[in-house]
């Protein structure tokens, strides 16, 4: 028959077994998902949210009046060989540099050579395959006709206040609120803000198509390519931060923006960054700068891949950070036509990109042959615009009208772009510790308090018995030891 004292020591064990086990698994389920997200604030003010960045890329990529100006310049210097014609057609292969398809190699390789003789130091500047794409690029003078911000007409080429001609993911673009700084340049001031709502509100262009300048459009439409993105992001699309809208001419576009506001607390900062999914701004500064952004990450690894692949760098993409992994890029060549064969053959690969290498059944290949990019997490803190947007044909406007459309008298070439805020309140998530340390420690009594009722005055309780039974027994032995020495001295 057992004991009392040993059954009682039993119901502990077991009781410090069940413990142990809730306590694991209680921490495996912390330590995998250690933060929560919460809907913080459902009526966030739309002023303290920035007014996202805008690029308007004619989808016309090659103008054609700039086509016979430098066929016209070959044409000059190699009059003996061909003609302008010959020259003009020829140009149209500088539009695979935008989407990479496929070319004639031999015709690809023989064009660039010529433009390649032209030295760096001529005049024409035509072996600068940058300055080359953005001659040959639609300007933005041409197509900006009108410009009203915040219900106000201003010049549409203000430097720093409207427009600027910018670099994006389809070259040459007029941008605006595109605050992103490039290397060595501090960032173009602060990102805009807007109160107001409505179609009447935020940003609206007259645009001019310039259809009969058409000389390599990248689809099948004659109109605009609308980019919103983060102001201080490159708008890379494959990224997953650019909304894209199609804008064609003889219609006014609509484009609603209803954003959403993601915020972590500085206390997040204990967990690794790949525990909470997400990477401040400022940290890993040696990598990316004191301003990391996804995009810009994984703009930096795909040009990684595209320089290890085919020995070059894209001429359309930003350049980036000096203090990172990829700053040996920097003087990398430009790719041109004499890289096309190798970039059609990988285009696939770099139009998406893997964050893990997770297996799903059929889509080895997919995962095999995609862009590995384990460095680029999301942004801690950003915010987000969810993009709408409806057209509707264009109206020749009445005589004497004091319309945007005032004095257009052929609307066919013409559009009409209004990007607003759709309310006046958006919605803030705040991302945080799923438990705070008090919690930790309510979590940790309330397990041992259900399981064998130990709590913290029991804590105290054995600890004030095991010091007592110290005290008591050091305490013994030290009188038996004086004893013993009192009885040596008193015996003879």
């Amino acid at each position: 028959m057992l004991k009392p004292n040993f059954l009682w020591v039993l119901v502990h064990i077991a009781g410090a077994g069940g413990i142990v086990f809730v306590l694991v698994h209680a921490y495996h389920m912390y330590s995998t998902n250690p933060m929560v997200t919460t809907l913080y604030d459902t009526l966030y003010p739309i002023n303290e949210v920035p007014f996202p960045g805008v690029a308007i890329c004619n989808n016309n990529r090659i103008s054609y009046n700039a086509a016979v100006t430098l066929s016209k310049q070959l044409t000059d210097k190699y009059k003996s060989r061909f003609n302008a014609t010959y020259f003009l057609e020829n140009v149209k292969l500088l539009g695979k540099l935008y989407d990479s398809e496929a070319v004639v190699e031999s015709e690809a390789i023989a064009f660039q050579t010529y433009l390649d003789m032209f030295e760096s130091n001529d005049t024409l500047n035509l072996s600068n395959i940058t300055t080359l794409m953005k001659k040959l690029s639609p300007e933005c003078s041409d197509m900006l006709l009108r410009c009203i911000w915040r219900g106000v007409e201003l010049p549409c080429m203000i430097k720093k206040s409207m427009n600027e001609f910018r670099l994006t993911q389809y070259g040459y673009c007029c941008t605006f609120n595109y605050v992103r700084y490039d290397y060595g340049q501090a960032l173009k001031g602060d990102s805009y803000f807007i109160e107001e709502t409505g179609p009447d509100s935020g940003l609206i262009l007259l645009v001019d198509g310039s259809v009969h300048d058409y000389h390599y459009p990248l689809f099948s439409f004659k109109g605009f390519i609308v980019q919103i993105f983060n102001p201080l992001e490159y708008p890379d699309v494959p990224s997953g931060g650019v909304s894209e809208k199609l804008v064609e001419v003889g219609t006014e576009a609509f484009i609603r923006i209803d954003s959403i506001t993601f915020i972590t607390n500085d206390e997040s900062r204990r967990f690794a960054p790949e525990t909470r999914s997400c990477l401040f701004s400022n940290e890993r500064p040696e990598t990316f700068g004191q301003n990391y952004k996804r995009s810009d990450c994984v703009v930096g690894c795909r040009i990684a891949s595209i320089h290890s692949l085919c020995n070059c760098v894209p001429f359309f993409v930003p350049v980036i950070e000096k203090k990172n992994d990829f700053s040996n890029l920097q003087l990398a060549h430009k790719c041109t036509l004499q890289h096309s064969s190798c970039l059609t053959h990988y285009r696939a690969k770099w139009a998406t990109f893997l964050l893990t290498l997770e297996k799903f059944p059929g889509l080895e290949k997919d995962i095999e042959d995609g862009l590995y990019c384990p460095q680029c997490l999301a942004t801690c803190s950003e915010t987000i615009y969810n993009v709408k947007s409806t057209a509707l044909p264009l109206l020749v406007p009445p005589k004497n009208s004091n319309t945007i459309l005032r004095n257009i008298v052929n609307v066919s070439d013409v559009a009409v772009i209004r990007i607003y805020h759709g309310q006046p309140e958006t919605w803030l998530y705040k991302q945080a510790p799923a438990v705070q340390w008090f919690e930790i420690i309510s979590n940790l009594g309330g397990i041992c308090g259900v399981i064998t009722g130990f709590s913290l005055i029991s804590l105290v309780e054995i600890m004030y018995f095991i010091v007592r039974r110290i005290v008591i027994e050091v305490s013994n032995w030290y009188t038996k030891s004086t004893r013993r020495d009192e009885t040596l001295k008193i015996m003879p």
